[in-house]
């Protein structure tokens, strides 16, 4: 081949090469540049409707089941509110002198597909429980709570009375032997 044949081949290459570098630039760079897309907050799951029955305030009085018939009941208000986008419900317990003895929050693992529940008291325990939701009038929730350095099971059984009232019946247990056994009984009443 001439001299000047391969001058254009090598010219040609040349440009080729830094034509088909420039359009694969150019191909890649606006999806580089281009800003991300607007994150749209996630909508919540359906499954935390289930919760919107706890929602509201309520008027609560809690026994241990083994105190004797006089002993009157210990009397409390449970609050609850859908927050933070109504991806999660929060809430606290407090006496009728408004001193605060828990706070709540209550949500839906979508991962997992079940509900959770943590409450820490105003004496320093650590309650974390799991459930299913409702079957029927039922609502379970179970886990462990933390004393110390104690960890033991703890149940609560909720039974609907209505929209406007529901009983509650905690159940503790050795993790080990699971042999629940109830300690109280709680009744609360729509107070809102």
């Amino acid at each position: 081949m001439s001299r000047q044949i391969l001058n254009r081949v090598a010219v040609c290459s040349h440009v080729c090469l830094v034509a088909s570098a420039i359009a694969l630039t150019l191909a890649v760079l606006p999806a580089q540049a281009a800003e991300p897309p607007a994150t749209a907050i996630p909508k919540p799951d359906p499954q935390l409707e289930q919760l919107q029955y706890f929602q509201g305030k309520w008027s609560c009085a809690v026994k241990p089941v083994d105190a004797p018939a006089n002993r009157p009941a210990e009397l409390f208000t449970w609050e609850i509110k859908r927050t933070l986008n109504n991806f999660w419900f929060l809430g606290q317990a407090s006496t009728k002198q408004a001193v605060a003895i828990t706070h709540d929050t209550l949500g839906y693992n979508t991962l997992t597909k079940r509900f959770g529940r943590t409450i820490l008291t105003g004496d320093g325990q650590f309650i974390n429980l799991l459930s299913d939701g409702w079957v029927s009038d039922k609502w379970v929730w179970e886990g462990s709570v933390v004393r110390g350095t104690q960890r033991s099971g703890l149940r609560e059984t909720i039974m609907k009375k209505g929209d406007r009232a529901f009983e509650a019946t905690y159940e503790q247990a050795d993790l080990v032997k699971k042999d629940w056994q109830p300690v109280l009984k709680e009744t609360c009443r729509r107070a809102s």
